[in-house]
């Protein structure tokens, strides 16, 4: 109706507006997709050097750092939170230590405490990846508050999509007028330009689907919570796996994915297999571990290494019933007595 199709038209601004206020954040800054979000955060610090981040990753977030010509530094992940490690990486910098990226797994908080402290001690900016955070809270604080700049997906995937999309949110109001620069080939709204600037604009016609799935998050995070009980109630007391959530007081998950854990990865090919044969499709996120990926760093991160082989995610979407959960239980159990 208004014509308008991109340029940071009047339903992206609605978007970012919403997501603002629901997220309790000064700035929500939407681009193209979440890797491009990463690499505007990237960009709008100037960062330069390493790169400290996870091996357990989707692969995005390392490529895009390398895309920005920074180099990608693997560190250890915490067993409980499958996030960075936050005394790894304090052993892992060294003087060319240009920003520590944190992984939001699963939605899961890192330590953003401790994280906090150690830019605070060494003036190295944390981006974080949260591509899976969104409506995640802390203490009743969105997720997406902490560090420097939360870069965020809006994938067909994740809990809001908008078919293709992502965000950058930062309290910091100059931190994202350069953003909001940056995805705009580099112009500010005073028609200066920034040299680093790209297309990375988000179109009208996504921001509309975001703004529908907003319409309808409460009925989207009651039913991923509703599959997520049934799948917690019928697990208890089968052998050999095991539910992973963190185990952090105040923590809220979105319950975007539902990891499991088994005892070893014979048993999860296993799982994964019968689970296939009946046309149901669990993902192996992630695996492998980063580490073990040629173009990577290739130093042993043991913890990483570990997880990847023995966690699968479940299916967990809205259009789910109680009655499929348990389906998929019944598959699970009767593979692992096999």
């Amino acid at each position: 109706e208004t014509g308008i199709l991109t340029h940071n038209g009047p339903l992206v601004i609605e978007f970012e507006k919403r997501l603002e206020e629901m997220w309790g954040v000064r700035n929500v800054v939407a681009v193209s997709n979440g890797t491009m979000a990463i690499q505007l955060a990237l960009r709008a610090l100037d960062i330069r050097g390493e790169v400290i981040t996870t091996p357990f990753t989707w692969q995005a977030t390392a490529t895009a750092i390398a895309w920005e010509g920074c180099v990608v530094k693997f560190s250890e992940i915490c067993p409980d939170s499958l996030c960075l490690d936050p005394l790894c990486v304090m052993e892992d910098m060294t003087e060319k230590t240009g920003a520590i990226m944190p992984v939001n797994v699963y939605g899961n908080p890192p330590d953003f405490k401790a994280f906090e402290e150690l830019t605070k001690s060494t003036g190295v900016p944390v981006i974080y990846d949260a591509a899976h955070s969104a409506f995640t809270t802390l203490d009743g604080v969105s997720s997406l508050s902490f560090g420097d700049i939360s870069a965020t997906s809006f994938h067909a995937t994740k809990l809001i999509n908008t078919g293709e999309g992502g965000a950058c949110v930062t309290n910091n109001d100059d931190l994202a007028e350069r953003l909001r620069a940056l995805r705009f080939f580099g112009f500010y709204s005073d028609g200066s330009l920034d040299k680093f600037g790209t297309n990375a604009k988000m179109t009208e016609v996504n921001a509309a689907i975001g703004l529908c799935c907003l319409d309808n998050i409460d009925f989207i995070l009651q039913r991923r919570a509703e599959i997520a009980r049934s799948y917690e109630n019928h697990l208890l007391g089968i052998d050999r796996i095991q539910i992973h959530r963190p185990k952090v007081g105040g923590f809220v998950t979105n319950n975007l994915y539902f990891p499991v854990l088994f005892e070893n990865e014979e048993i999860l090919l296993k799982v994964e297999d019968s689970l296939k044969t009946q046309d149901v499709y669990p993902r192996r996120y992630f695996y492998p571990s980063l580490n073990e990926v040629g173009i990577f760093d290739k130093n042993a991160f043991p913890i990483s290494e570990d997880y990847a082989t023995r966690i699968l995610c479940l299916p967990i979407h809205t259009e789910m019933s109680v009655e499929d959960s348990e389906k998929v239980v019944q598959i699970i159990a009767k593979a692992i007595e096999l």
